[in-house]
């Protein structure tokens, strides 16, 4: 069997292993038929609506029971193709920085327990993660 095959396999066992919400304790639940039909359109509600999540409707990262297996997941797929899950265009260092910044300000606030930023010099910062002692 040759390494696509085995790599294949391998993640298709991990999908297998991700809790589905209903299998899952502590996570929000979302269902998008809100007038009993399906309907395919913009569902754009304003952000931090009540749709009976408690604060996780406020957050804008939803951290629960599930983040290991998800985060797991989210390695594999990467270490299988990074360009085939995440793509960027035209857009500058400065854009970059701009959105880095903003995640890490709202996982900071969102959760001050588990994340925490350092200013460095220069305008740097080091943005510190206590869910697995990432940096």
């Amino acid at each position: 069997m040759d390494s696509s095959c085995i790599k294949a396999s391998f993640l298709n066992a991990m999908w297998q292993q991700v809790r589905t919400k209903e299998a899952s304790q502590n996570c929000a639940r979302y269902f998008p038929l809100s007038n009993g039909r399906y309907e395919v359109k913009p569902g754009l509600i304003p952000f931090g609506s009540d749709l009976g999540n408690g604060i996780a409707d406020r957050r804008v990262f939803q951290i629960d029971d599930n983040f290991a297996d998800y985060r797991e997941a989210k390695l594999l797929a990467r270490a299988e193709r990074l360009s085939k899950y995440y793509q960027t265009c035209n857009y500058s260092t400065a854009v970059a920085s701009a959105i880095a910044r903003l995640i890490s300000y709202r996982l900071t606030q969102e959760y001050p327990h588990l994340f925490g930023v350092e200013k460095l010099a220069r305008g740097q910062m080091a943005f510190y993660s206590r869910l697995r002692c990432d940096s």
